[in-house]
């Protein structure tokens, strides 16, 4: 047994079979499925996977990863960055509460800068259905 360990690890459902050039020929190989199952424990929010040697494969020769795959990862990434910026929006709204109340004078962020982070909120929501799974290009980020 080997233990593998992967941050940014993408569940597969089923194996991928490609083909691989060495010293005997085109050989055959597969990469296993990679099921949230197969997650022995977490440390430190990684995954450490406990495979056996014949299910190791080269990561070097794999193949490239399906539009699928592909977009798991793209939604995965979208859903970190929509989940990084909700603090500034959720602050917004309890000060916008204090002002009223009369505790605090001002929020931190304009009415405009918070339009500018609800316009990239959305931007981020609407992004898979508009990316190219093979260069995605984020939404940039404002710098307020």
């Amino acid at each position: 047994m080997y233990i593998l360990q992967d941050m940014e690890l993408i569940w597969q459902d089923e194996p991928i079979e490609y083909e691989v050039k060495d010293n005997e020929g085109i050989v055959k190989k597969t990469i296993p499925a990679i099921k949230k199952e197969h997650c022995t424990e977490l440390i430190d929010g990684n995954c450490i996977l406990t495979v056996d040697v014949d299910e190791v494969w080269d990561l070097e020769n794999r193949p490239e990863p399906s539009d699928e795959v592909k977009m798991a990862a793209i939604r995965q990434e979208r859903n970190r960055l929509l989940a990084e910026c909700d603090f500034i929006i959720s602050r917004h709204i309890e000060q916008l509460k204090l002002v009223g109340l009369d505790i605090m004078v001002n929020t931190v962020l304009t009415e405009q800068q918070y339009q500018v982070w609800l316009e990239y909120r959305q931007n981020l929501r609407d992004f898979p259905d508009s990316v190219n799974v093979s260069n995605p290009i984020y939404p940039t980020e404002p710098s307020t």
